[in-house]
């Protein structure tokens, strides 16, 4: 019986462990640029100097005025543009390789493995600071991401939200893991 019950404890104690392992985000690696450790400069060094420079285009993951985004025409690997957002301070925010055209669910997940989350998130709009409102985990969100939390990445929907229009690289997982306590106190939409 007590053996019984030590082997109950170890399947536990394996399930929550892997529980675990399954969200843990790990920040990748992107041609030597990695998303919360890499720099300005080594964005230059390893790409050149940009096409363009403009306000975040995912201002999802960063407000318009935290920092500037540097467009790489045709330098992504799937054919598209290569957009890495940089903090005032030079810090690299996230790095977008976008798709040149968009990529089909299947073929997403047989390039990258299956490995993936499907997870909603809702924006909080009553905790928006600096024109930037943070997404949270939501089993009722209308944004739904397809995250790779072992490789640092997710997809963004394209509009019809099968296809995906690119691959984000970020150095912690996007959003909070519940919704900011206005939230809960916000009146409901009529």
């Amino acid at each position: 019986m007590m053996r019984n019950l030590y082997r109950q404890l170890g399947i536990a104690i394996l399930c929550a462990t892997m529980a675990s392992a399954q969200t843990a985000w790990k920040a990748s690696n992107y041609h030597g640029l990695t998303a919360g450790k890499s720099n300005k400069a080594a964005v230059t060094k390893a790409f050149g100097e940009p096409s363009e420079t403009r306000k975040p285009s995912l201002t999802a993951f960063a407000n318009e005025a935290c920092c500037e985004e540097l467009v790489f025409r045709g330098k992504g690997d799937n054919g598209g543009d290569l957009s890495i957002a940089v903090r005032k301070n030079g810090s690299v925010v996230y790095i977008l390789d976008q798709f040149k055209s968009a990529m089909p669910r299947s073929t997403a997940y047989r390039k990258y493995g299956k490995d993936w989350h499907d997870r909603a998130y809702s924006a909080a709009k009553c905790a928006e600071r600096a024109g930037i409102a943070p997404l949270y985990r939501d089993a009722n969100g209308s944004v739904e991401l397809v995250e790779y939390p072992d490789k640092g990445i997710l997809f963004w929907p394209s509009s019809n939200g099968y296809d995906f229009f690119g691959v984000v690289y970020l150095a912690s997982a996007p959003g909070l893991a519940k919704p900011p306590a206005c939230v809960k106190t916000a009146a409901p939409k009529k």
